[in-house]
């Protein structure tokens, strides 16, 4: 493909990020966060499973479904994580909060990209090197940097998991005082009293 032809066939990976996103909140609403981002990164595990049996001979048709399952498992678990980061918190630390979450997704993003790139180039130079042609160089790199992102989306799964099992501490007697004396309202006396 040129880049053109290229450019449209990602669209409908794309497109289903776009179509998604509406859709998100009511289904955080139905099953909860947790189990919404859980659900993300199964589906991702699974497109990145079947992505790591590509080989040379693979056209279109088979790339772009489990292309798209990815852009579905991460509209699923992205926008639930974000809100989590800013709803945990006070109002007054939410924008804190925010820039923490959007700096921790754009530093991770830029790790991975870096992990990925690295373990795709280097299995294509090794089996460029070993004499492999062009196009199953190709697959396997592309292979084995599928695997390696399922690797990472696995462990999404083991983290929702784990904090899930966590149960937060029961408020002490101060918090509690503090949150009964947040809820009322003093009332002025009148003028005169």
């Amino acid at each position: 493909m040129d880049s053109f032809q290229a450019g449209l066939a990602t669209l409908p990976v794309a497109a289903a990020a776009v179509v998604l996103s509406p859709l998100i909140t009511p289904i955080v609403a139905k099953i909860g966060a947790r189990t919404t981002i859980g659900v993300g990164f199964v589906i991702m595990t699974a497109a990145c499973i079947v992505l790591a049996f590509v080989h040379a001979g693979w056209g279109y048709a088979l790339f772009v479904v489990p292309l798209i399952a990815l852009a579905v498992g991460m509209s699923l678990q992205n926008g639930p994580c974000s809100s989590i980061s800013t709803s945990c918190v006070e109002p007054r630390q939410v924008a804190a909060a925010s820039g923490i979450s959007n700096m921790a997704r754009y530093v991770g993003s830029a790790v991975m990209t870096a992990i990925i790139a690295s373990v795709y180039a280097g299995v294509d130079m090794r089996r460029t090197n070993a004499g492999w042609a062009d196009a199953d160089a190709l697959a396997a790199a592309f292979s084995w940097s599928m695997i390696s992102m399922g690797i990472w989306c696995a462990l999404g799964i083991t983290m929702v998991w784990l904090f899930g099992r966590l149960k937060p501490k029961a408020p002490t007697e101060l918090v509690v005082v503090q949150a009964a004396a947040g809820t009322t309202h003093t009332i002025t006396p009148p003028e005169g009293r």
